[in-house]
């Protein structure tokens, strides 16, 4: 029964066609995969600087954070980002008694160049080479696989107790919620410029990290 089995099966194997057969169900295999069930994952690439302003008298903090997304996953798949919270861990040099702000995606911003601001605002010229405008409130949104969006977040403090000298060098620890778990990054910030009420102070990447 064995020699039959072998025999048969070396009389497939120097069949030319019996090899094309294989290649080509190989082939659907592999297609089958990469267009319609590779996952991937989803991939966030933290930007070179952060955005900083202080809100009202109890100095909650505000932030403009660029984000890009890259799902990794064949083209027939699907990612969804459903939040995007962060922390400025200060890595223990915080005062005693106060904890590290944590904030939350609320709205989503977009820059626009000044020509079209101003079309849009005449007068409401602030010296500056772009401008934000409001894109919308934070809302879920889907991302296919093979694709990548930037966007434009800006998030708002709802816990922990901000000060300024805490702001000069931080960690920011970037959480992004997707439907089947969670996607973190870190990065070192490191502020020029004291963080005010005024305006957004942009603070670049620490040394260190790129």
């Amino acid at each position: 029964m064995a020699s039959e089995f072998l025999a048969s099966l070396l009389k497939w194997i120097r069949e030319p066609a019996s090899w094309l057969a294989l290649a080509a169900a190989s082939v659907s295999v592999a297609t089958f995969i990469l267009v319609y069930a590779y996952p991937g994952e989803l991939r966030v690439v933290p930007p070179d600087r952060v955005g900083l302003h202080y809100l009202g008298s109890d100095r909650r903090l505000e932030m403009l954070l660029p984000l890009t997304f890259t799902n990794t996953g064949a083209p027939r798949t699907w990612r969804h980002v459903l939040r995007v919270t962060a922390v400025l861990a200060t890595d223990g040099r915080r005062p005693e008694g106060t904890r590290d702000p944590a904030l939350a995606w609320e709205y989503e911003d977009a820059f626009v160049g000044k020509r079209e601001w101003l079309a849009k605002n005449p007068g409401a010229d602030h010296g500056t080479v772009d401008y934000l405008t409001y894109v919308g409130r934070a809302l879920p949104f889907s991302l296919a696989g093979g694709v990548s969006q930037a966007k434009l977040y800006r998030l708002l403090q709802y816990d922990g107790t901000p000060s300024g000298k805490a702001l000069e060098k931080f960690t920011l620890v970037i959480s992004v919620l997707q439907e089947d778990g969670r996607v973190e990054v870190a990065r070192k910030y490191a502020c020029r410029e004291e963080v005010t009420d005024d305006r957004f102070t942009w603070c670049p990447l620490d040394p260190g990290e790129s």
